[in-house]
């Protein structure tokens, strides 16, 4: 029961921030467009792989342990896949700010 408690909240959780992601960037301002996108595009990504880590837990009560091994193994690889978007975003605002930067 608690498994099904934590998949449901973890999805709803996702989506939340994922929405809230991409609402922000249609409000953004010129400089803070490439960030805001990278971000959102991380937030997704991260969103998925952390339902799908714990949809290796929620599953391994009806198919057992290696069922639980390999979806979480897949999950963490999406996860280090989505810090990437996050570097990409750190990098671009780093990018936007030199106009910025004392002289």
């Amino acid at each position: 029961m608690a498994g099904t408690w934590l998949l449901t909240f973890t999805i709803i959780v996702s989506i939340l921030a994922v929405v809230m992601a991409y609402y922000a960037k249609k409000y953004s301002i010129n400089e803070m467009r490439n960030v805001l996108n990278f971000r959102a595009h991380g937030l997704l990504v991260f969103g998925l792989g952390f339902i799908l880590h714990t949809l290796g837990d929620f599953l391994s009560q009806v198919y057992g342990g290696p069922i639980e091994i390999i979806l979480e193994s897949i999950a963490h690889f999406i996860i280090m896949g989505s810090f990437v978007f996050f570097y990409l975003a750190a990098q671009s605002a780093v990018e936007g700010s030199r106009g910025l930067w004392f002289k």
